[in-house]
């Protein structure tokens, strides 16, 4: 019994013995420590062209951030074409001398509009045709309307129009009340906002108002003699009516 019970024992205990499975341990550290380095080695490898086409990708959606910006800044021009509107003759040449500190730097062809009948002024490019840098500008700033507005009658030609902007606008010097069409002629001058640039009308004689007889000098010459001329004769009579009073005492 005891020599059966030794061999069933050896043949109970040889399935259990661990070393079989020893190799299996060992290989499978080895396969694990050695993945981490392949994926190690694959990464180095693929930083070089990841790297580079994020950059492409972050310029490219930089791109299209500052191009919706853009879009979203320039907002809709709220104007509406009078019924009176028309388009200028093609042949009128019509141009704005654009002028600062009394030097001619530019001028704008009023036929290269980008509308048929009006132009724009003001600091957006895509909506303005004359586009003004200056930061007293607004980003409408002012519509020069051509047509023949028959209710003021003002003959045909073009009428400027002040889209309520935050600095306003002046023609020939003196300031233009919003909303409202003012007709101009060919010699008068604008100017807009705070900038120094004045702007020249010039186009066809027959556009442009009546002369003078007389400069502006002589013409303040005039009213200044016509004033001093009044006092005079006010003195004269206030003299005579004097006088009456006098001989009407003597008289008594």
């Amino acid at each position: 019994m005891s020599s059966s019970s030794s061999s069933s024992e050896d043949t109970f205990k040889s399935p259990a013995l661990p070393p079989p499975h020893h190799p299996h341990h060992h290989e499978e550290p080895s396969s694990s420590s050695s993945s981490p380095i392949k994926i190690g080695l694959v990464t180095e490898q693929l930083e070089g062209p990841i790297e580079g086409s994020i950059d492409d990708v972050e310029k490219i959606e930089v791109e299209a951030e500052k191009e919706a910006k853009i879009s979203i800044q320039a907002p809709t021009l709220h104007y509406e074409v009078p019924p009176w509107a028309c388009e200028p003759d093609p042949d009128a040449k019509f141009q704005l001398e654009i002028l600062k500190e009394g030097k001619m730097v530019g001028t704008f062809d009023l036929s290269q509009r980008k509308h048929p009948t009006f132009v724009v002024f003001g600091r957006i490019h895509p909506g303005c045709d004359l586009v003004m840098e200056h930061p007293s500008i607004s980003r409408y700033h002012c519509i020069l309307q051509y047509g023949d507005d028959r209710m003021s009658k003002t003959g045909k030609g073009w009428h400027i129009f002040e889209l309520g902007s935050t600095h306003g606008s002046k023609m020939n010097k003196k300031r233009l009340p919003p909303k409202q069409y003012i007709r101009t002629r060919v010699g008068f001058i604008f100017q807009f906002g705070e900038s120094t640039r004045i702007y020249n009308l010039t186009g066809p004689q027959d556009d442009a108002e009546a002369e003078w007889d007389c400069s502006p000098t002589e013409m303040k010459l005039r009213k200044h003699k016509k004033e001093l001329e009044a006092k005079l004769r006010a003195a004269a009579a206030q003299e005579m009516i004097e006088d009456e009073k006098r001989d009407a005492k003597g008289g008594r």
